[in-house]
């Protein structure tokens, strides 16, 4: 009677251990997902702060208003992403939107070096957090995807939505990828394009 008894409640302290265990690593994963998933959308909203520095450098000080937002955008993707031809860009936004720069805006004027020195730091700020959010990406890809941990965020009621991390393209890489050709980027030619001049009404 008294060896029942004991193996009674040693079978209650292992159910009772694996219980606990069960449910400490599922509420582990649980928390890990939301960890992932709230650090994850910080660093997106730390990379749109990126591009709000960037818009407030080249556009403010570059007094090129005028820019289409679309092309403050396309000139974004390249500085962020293309390792040459970054200041030669540049200058074709400047001469291109702004027809009468100051000479401190010229590639070799000091206002020009002022503003790529501040582009080099974004852009190393770009790069830092969206390597980070890719990390991030993999590692709750990988949480969602294993057998027992993705099971234990579903049974404790995680989000089983995928983490999509916002990948910045200049318009080269865009159609690289989509015709598998890469011509090679040409950075001055994508802002070499001269204003649409408007025509002048002729007086009555």
């Amino acid at each position: 009677m008294k060896g029942a008894l004991i193996t009674v409640a040693v079978l209650l302290v292992a159910v009772g251990l694996g219980a606990a265990v069960y449910w400490g690593y599922g509420i582990s994963c649980y928390n890990e997902e939301v960890q992932l998933r709230n650090e994850h959308e910080a660093n997106e909203k730390a990379n749109q702060v990126v591009y709000t520095k960037f818009t407030r450098t080249v556009i403010e000080k570059c007094g090129v208003q005028n820019a289409s937002v679309q092309a403050q955008k396309d000139l974004f993707a390249i500085v962020m992403n293309s390792k040459s031809g970054v200041s030669g860009a540049l200058a074709n936004f400047i001469s291109q939107h702004n027809p009468n720069p100051d000479v401190a805006l010229s590639e070799t004027g000091a206002g020009f070096r002022s503003i790529m020195a501040s582009i080099e730091g974004l852009r190393e700020e770009f790069a830092r957090v969206q390597k980070r959010s890719l990390a991030i990406e993999q590692t709750h890809k990988d949480l969602l995807g294993g057998y027992i941990s993705g099971g234990m965020v579903r049974r404790f009621g995680g989000n089983m939505e995928p983490l999509v991390t916002q990948i910045i393209k200049s318009p080269e890489a865009t159609r690289a990828f989509a015709t598998g050709v890469d011509e090679g980027v040409d950075m001055g030619a994508l802002f070499n394009q001269k204003p649409v001049e408007k025509p002048v009404a002729e007086k009555p």
